[in-house]
């Protein structure tokens, strides 16, 4: 009886976590979107009147329900396979139905609710569907309850008392949607990027190259091996390597044709993609990006008949008949010149249209609180409108000079002056307009302040927002008379929902943005992201913290002369190895093409150096490593160039060793075939 209890325990956990792969981000997120606008109308249903209710706005209220519930149950079901235009059609559908339904409606709360639910809509459609596409579906959302709710009289005489409160909500909405398509696009586009030299990765590539496949003309496919980078990484340190990557990669944009892609392929291979009429005009291209080029590269050229990779593996051979007839070594800059990639490609930097969104939000509300300070009779309400507005006008200001310097600090600044602001009309005012303001400004702060601050500084931001507002609200002395607590709750949810969409959105495309495609391991952002935390925890907890540097050995022949398929086996195999033996704590990250780092949390030197040795001991190809102990306030740049420096140290050790012993081990002989099945290491040398 128990055997068979715990046979089905297990299938039911099998089964759950059989589910769990299948979701995604998109439909986990279709779904608990329409999950909350399922419940949001629900809870409306009973602020319904029953005597007299009009039957079409029972009805649009039930259809909506089960428009979302069908969404949901679908989006659940299909997971990954959940197709984004049936979203789309479930985001429609609802908003006919909202719009039917609130042509009827009578009470002031059924006309504030709704429009409360359209950030929803927008945030949805900017993280789902590209930038027009987005923008369309934000906008049929908003027609279709708009022609609902003017083509109800009562709410034609509400508007013409205060027309600015459901415009500016309509301008939140636009706004939530702006922001969540341009966070969205930043981090999409991001994923799809080398962050080192900002050429495309190859998930990259694979997306771009269905663009130019569209493109008259042949498409041709050039692989570029960067001549001498290794000696440069080795003599002269990886900062000057990088610096060498990213010129090439600079270069290359001015020379490359229009539409043409860069892609970086590995760590000193790139692949260029781009149109031309025949094979002559190909060649052309490559003649005049050698000429641009700032440093020496071999190239192997080959058309586009199936894949990329096929086609990779055709320019091989010339590729390599090119290295073996010269050996140019690229120039490396006096000094690495990082501000270029730290400005261009920071994942969350602040960007222009960053900037401009956040004018254009401060713009609004300074709008609305003098629009609220002109329309008043109280003289006190008018100086707090007052006061609102010419913070939001000066918010707004600080965004258009700073630029990219945008000071966060200012968002928080901003946002205690609304709360105050809301606060202080509650317990001296009985101006609606002003607290009306600040419901719907709710959802935009929420999305603000997710976008700009780290998850769990965000949520104490919003929830403290969230509770002054709620306060100063429910202490407003005919607030809750007038509109009901419906809106309240609903722009509290509505707020809330938006920050966690955005937390956890960003966090999934900042997961794909941080990791190597080729492997699975962090790449260089990932690691730069990751590393500062770990080293203040151990710093905190007084344990040791070990970084590791590795590089294969003799990478660069394995590439040459058994292809670059075999070199990235080797590579991908490496991680799974290191993987299996390390602890689930213990970090690894890809910083070059054949150059990886490990970071174990808790242990010494001594013992990070053991392990290296076990984890070599059984590798089926050679590497060589490098071991650095961080020591107290040193910081993250420091480390990693230590060791950096201890893997050099052991690689010249090696190479007097072998020069003492007479041994030039500089080629690598091919593994065949059934070798490579049998797992047979290629020939290296003992010990670290």
């Amino acid at each position: 009886m128990a055997r068979s209890t715990d046979r089905a325990g297990s299938r039911v956990l099998s089964a759950l976590r059989s589910f769990g792969r299948r979701q995604s981000t998109s439909s986990a997120m279709t779904a608990i979107g329409c999950a909350f606008v399922g419940i949001v109308i629900a809870t409306l249903l009973p602020a319904i009147p029953q005597e007299g209710a009009r039957p079409a706005e029972t009805a649009a209220a039930w259809f909506a329900i089960l428009v979302c519930l069908s969404v949901v149950v679908g989006a659940l079901c299909a997971g990954r396979r959940f197709p984004d235009r049936a979203g789309a059609v479930g985001i429609v559908a609802t908003a006919l139905a909202i719009g039917v339904g609130v042509a009827s409606v009578q009470t002031p709360e059924s006309f504030v609710s709704p429009v409360l639910l359209v950030p929803v809509a927008a945030a949805y459609a900017g993280w789902t569907f590209p930038p027009v596409q987005a923008r369309a579906l934000a906008g049929v959302v908003v027609v279709v309850i708009s022609a609902g709710l003017l083509s109800n009289a009562t709410f034609r005489d509400a508007l013409a008392a205060y027309p600015w409160g459901i415009v500016f909500g309509y301008i939140v909405s636009f706004i939530v949607a702006e922001l969540s398509i341009a966070l969205a696009e930043d981090m999409r586009s991001y994923s799809l990027v080398d962050p080192l030299t900002g050429a495309l990765n190859r998930r990259g590539l694979a997306r771009r190259m269905r663009e130019l496949r569209r493109r008259s003309g042949r498409v041709w496919i050039v692989a570029v091996d960067l001549n001498g980078l290794k000696v440069v990484n080795d003599r002269r340190g990886h900062a000057q390597g990088d610096q060498v990557l990213r010129e090439s990669v600079t270069g290359w944009a001015r020379a490359l044709p229009e539409g043409g892609l860069i892609a970086r392929w590995g760590g000193d291979e790139f692949v260029w993609a781009f149109s031309a009429p025949d094979e002559e005009s190909a060649r052309g291209v490559i003649a005049r990006m050698r000429a641009a080029s700032p440093h020496a590269f071999a190239a192997g050229l080959a058309p586009l008949a199936t894949t990329v990779d096929a086609a990779v593996r055709a320019a091989d051979p010339e590729l390599y008949a090119a290295k073996r007839a010269g050996e140019g070594v690229p120039r490396a800059a006096e000094s690495p010149d990082d501000a270029l990639a730290a400005s261009r490609f920071g994942v969350l930097a602040r960007q222009t249209k960053y900037t401009r969104l956040w004018f254009v939000a401060g713009l609004a509300f300074a709008t609305s609180a003098y629009t609220a300070a002109f329309a008043t009779d109280s003289p006190v309400g008018a100086a707090i409108s007052t006061v609102n507005g010419s913070v939001s006008l000066v918010f707004a200001a600080t965004a258009a000079l700073a630029g990219r310097r945008f000071p966060r600090a200012a968002v928080v600044v901003w946002i205690a002056v609304l709360a105050s602001a809301a606060t202080a009309h509650a317990l001296l005012t009985d101006q609606r307009g002003a607290l009306l303001h600040a419901v719907f400004g709710m959802p935009l702060i929420a999305v603000v302040v997710a976008t700009l601050f780290a998850p769990r500084a965000a949520r104490t931001i919003v929830a403290v927002f969230l509770a002054a507002l709620g306060g100063a609200v429910l202490m407003a002395p005919t607030f809750v008379s007038t509109l009901g607590n419906g809106p309240l709750l609903v722009s509290a949810a509505t707020a809330w929902l938006l920050l966690e969409v955005v937390v956890a959105s960003s966090a999934s495309l900042r997961r794909t943005a941080s990791s190597d495609p080729l492997t699975g391991a962090l790449n260089r952002l990932g690691l730069a992201h990751t590393m500062p935390r770990l080293e203040a925890r151990a710093r905190h907890r007084r344990a040791p913290l070990s970084v590791v540097a590795i590089d294969f050995d003799h990478f660069k022949v394995l590439n040459d002369t058994q292809g670059h398929t075999r070199g990235d086996a080797a590579l991908r195999e490496a991680v799974a190895q290191w993987r299996a033996d390390l602890r689930a704590g213990d970090l690894i990250a890809r910083v070059g093409g054949d150059e990886f780092v490990v970071v174990l949390p808790g242990a010494d030197e001594s013992a990070a150096e053991h392990l290296m040795a076990r984890l070599r001991d059984g590798a089926a190809d050679p590497w060589t490593w490098g071991v650095a102990e961080v020591s107290r306030d040193e910081g993250v740049d420091h480390v990693l160039h230590r060791a950096d420096q201890a893997l050099g140290a052991r690689k010249a050790l090696r190479g007097t060793a072998r020069a003492a012993h007479g041994s030039a081990d500089t080629q690598l002989p091919a593994r065949d075939a059934s070798e490579r099945e049998r797992g047979a290491p290629l020939p290296r040398q003992s010990g670290g």
